[in-house]
């Protein structure tokens, strides 16, 4: 610290010791970068490492991906009768829409608790139909 200099936004940091926003108490050499479009850690990049699309969704948590670790919960996604919250809304099963998965083809309003599921997640039957051809081919070969 130089004699005389102050410490403006009171974070503990002076320019001459690289703060690099003396204005902004979150920015100084150090401090966690944020999603906010400034350089809060002063090495001259604005949002690394949050700007990370951690998931592969296309969304990350500077584009308000509540959860970037999973894939299916991104803003806009459609909300499954699931128990989390999947269109990134703070709302765990929150739409009105009738939910795939859910045992009846009517509108659901999950907040108050119309939600009938049967499965959490639509599942990926690609390979269990994989499975059924190459069983069914057997079969066929036998046959011959």
């Amino acid at each position: 610290m130089m004699p005389g200099e102050v410490d403006d936004d009171g974070d503990g940091h002076y320019v001459c010791d690289g703060d690099c926003d003396d204005t902004n108490p979150q920015a100084y050499p150090g401090a966690p970068e944020q999603c906010d479009g400034e350089d809060n850690d002063c090495d001259n990049d604005v949002d690394e490492d949050v700007n990370v699309d951690g998931d592969g969704d296309g969304f990350t948590a500077c584009d308000d991906d509540c959860d970037d670790s999973d894939p299916q919960t991104y803003p806009g996604a459609q909300e499954l009768c699931d128990g989390d919250d999947d269109d990134a809304t703070d709302d765990d099963d929150d739409t009105t829409d009738d939910i795939p998965g859910d045992d009846d083809d009517t509108t659901d309003d999950i907040s108050t608790g119309d939600c009938e599921c049967s499965a959490a997640r639509p599942t990926n039957s690609v390979p269990a139909a994989l499975a059924l051809l190459a069983l069914v081919g057997l079969l066929f070969r036998r046959r011959r």
